[in-house]
């Protein structure tokens, strides 16, 4: 899941408290002046808010603005301001006689509300911006970005993007060139060529690569199908610079984007609606959060006892997991084996359970503690990575995360399980969890679970966790 997200929800509600000042300011100074009481008006922010945000959902508005230039963004919120007031201004007058009878007075209080509101948006937008630029230059809330095409068009895409970086927070990865002839004869640094498209896989396998820019001349086309089938099956954006329809596929969505202020289809092949996410991850805080303060004295410290007083060893159990786009993470689960139990795990493989044998899963596993196995049964091992949910390196829904190795054997149809945060519980979870140890349905149910993603569905996979963990089902 992006945090893009958070910041462009953040703008809503900048918007809409900046909408509130603005009345009381303008309510204020008729007031003062004796010419206009508003106070029959106390509603109209209310409507005022919910007609921009009208106009805003069927606009980029409050899409993501990391790649659009200022002036742009403000002309967007002007047209989208004027058009959301000026409704708002005949439907008092058509709807209510009362407020026809003051038009003119009307007309008057309307136009500084809008000024004024307008005026304070744009401020804040602007202040928003310097705050994102002052994190970017930090490193922070960087998203690193592979370019299809070597030519005219890619060194085009990276002027735009070198000259807008502070702000942005946009490196480009490297570059892969369609063809031999197109790298000889390449318009950006050589030395940033990774290879040709037929690598491409093998580039995101192995890199941390968050969208992938095709930036080439409309007649070659053809030559990046392959590469956008393979980032659309490993859940990598894909932002093409021309306004192309030659790829519509079940899997994607296309959304209209900017490259500053050239205009790009975005395919996008995660859940992204900006409000759901938002409260994704508010709700993931929260609960962890409160479980955390509520389990550490009523759970935590009794098992740890237990843990140290039935085997050597530490209490906790940190081993390096896969996050979202190949972003490595510590996860944290209480220790329920023997010390040395990955180095028992060679001799076991022969016992593995699981079809395809890319994950490891085992009844009744010898290197179990006498504790470990109640902690497996009842779920309790996995209650520590309510720190990694807090820290946002998991959900409390979502694939599971997979080990580094077993990524590497994933084929790119697999690669999707890693496009969002991992969770604790997920519909795999929820359906027999080991008991249904056919990886191919794993995969099949994680990637249902982000092509159909919603809030309302987080919330359901978690009421069904509970009767799933108190009966200990597949559990082991």
């Amino acid at each position: 899941m992006r945090d893009f997200v958070t910041v462009n929800f953040k703008h809503k509600l900048v918007d809409a408290a900046v909408n509130l000042l603005a009345f009381d300011l303008a309510a204020w100074l008729f007031g003062r002046l004796a010419v206009f009481t508003p106070g029959l008006l106390l509603w109209l922010p209310l409507f005022t808010i919910a007609a921009v945000l009208f106009f805003g959902s069927w606009h980029p508005l409050y899409s993501s603005h990391r790649i659009i230039s200022i002036r742009q963004e403000i002309r967007e919120i002007s047209g989208i301001f004027y058009r959301a007031y000026l409704t708002v201004f005949f439907i008092l007058c058509f709807f209510s006689p009362e407020y026809f009878l003051l038009f003119y007075l009307l007309k008057y209080f309307l136009l500084v509300y809008l000024v004024l509101s307008l005026s304070g948006v744009c401020a804040a937008r602007y202040l928003i911006r310097l705050w994102l630029r002052w994190r970017r230059r930090r490193g922070q809330n960087i998203r690193r970005t592979l370019i299809i095409g070597t030519g005219r068009e890619a060194a085009a895409v990276t002027r735009e993007i070198k000259t807008n970086n502070k702000e942005w927070g946009a490196a480009i990865a490297g570059y892969v060139a369609l063809n031999a002839r197109s790298r000889s004869s390449a318009a950006v640094p050589k030395t940033k060529i990774l290879g040709r498209i037929e690598i491409i896989g093998d580039l995101l396998r192995s890199q941390v690569i968050d969208d992938v820019l095709i930036a080439i001349n409309p007649a070659d086309h053809l030559l990046v199908q392959e590469a956008i089938l393979t980032c659309e099956a490993m859940g990598i954006n894909i932002k093409v610079k021309e306004l192309m329809t030659f790829l519509q596929r079940p899997r994607t969505r296309a959304l209209l984007d900017y490259i500053g202020n050239m205009q790009c289809i975005s395919f996008v092949t995660y859940p992204a609606g900006s409000c759901g996410l938002l409260l994704k991850r508010l709700f993931d805080i929260a609960a962890a959060g409160l479980g955390l303060l509520f389990l550490l004295p009523l759970v935590f410290l009794p098992v740890a006892v237990l843990i140290k007083l039935t085997s050597r060893g530490p209490v906790f159990f940190r081993q390096e997991r896969v996050g979202a786009r190949n972003r490595l993470f510590k996860i944290y689960k209480f220790r329920t084996m023997v010390l040395d139990a990955e180095a028992q795990k060679a001799g076991l493989l022969r016992k593995n359970e699981n079809k395809n044998g890319i994950t490891f899963k085992i009844k009744n596993d010898p290197r179990l503690t006498g504790p470990g196995r109640f902690l497996r049964r009842t779920s309790i091992d996995e209650l520590p990575q309510l720190f990694n949910v807090f820290l946002g390196q998991m959900s409390l829904v979502g694939p599971r995360p997979a080990l580094p190795e077993e990524v590497k054997k994933y084929t790119d149809d697999y690669r999707k399980r890693i496009a969002v945060r991992p969770g604790i519980t997920g519909l795999w979870q929820i359906s027999g969890r080991s008991d249904n140890a056919d990886f191919d349905r794993w995969v099949a149910l994680d990637a249902q679970y982000i092509d159909t993603w919603s809030f309302w569905q987080d919330l359901v996979i978690l009421f069904k966790t509970i009767p799933v963990v108190l009966k200990g089902s597949g559990a082991y």
